[in-house]
């Protein structure tokens, strides 16, 4: 039977924990990624609602509201994330990265995206408009 020497096994001693703390490392932060936050919810009083136009553009979402109906979408492109912008001229929702455009129903129109908008959750009630982005 071969012996290892002492100096043999505190190597592999080191490598084994140090590869297992690799591991417990890369675990972790992966369980942080995957765990989804609960939604950011922002609130649009009936008052504000009234007030606003056709198009209303917020930090993290589009909001198209049509007589007593709305629609909202995500403003990130679908594509690689870039935020979108509204472009007044053509009425399409933009993306200033790669030229995706998008209608007002947030329907994919051209460019890279070959993906319709995300819909976001929204309640109405009598105070007005909760959205969950």
């Amino acid at each position: 039977m071969m012996k290892i020497s002492e100096e043999k096994r505190k190597f592999l001693k080191i490598l084994f924990y140090g590869g297992a703390g690799i591991f417990l490392y890369a675990s972790i932060k992966n369980l942080i990624y995957l765990s989804k936050l609960p939604p950011k919810k922002i609130f649009i009083s009936k008052e504000e609602l009234k007030k606003l136009q056709e198009i209303y553009i917020k930090d993290d979402f589009l909001l198209v509201k049509k007589e007593n109906s709305y629609k909202i979408f995500s403003r990130k492109c679908p594509h690689l994330g870039c935020k979108l912008n509204y472009h007044s001229e053509k009425k399409v929702f933009l993306c200033p990265c790669h030229q995706s455009t998008f209608d007002l129903e947030g329907n994919y129109l051209s460019g890279p995206a070959k993906k319709n908008l995300f819909s976001l959750h929204f309640k109405e009630n009598s105070q007005g408009l909760e959205i969950e982005v």
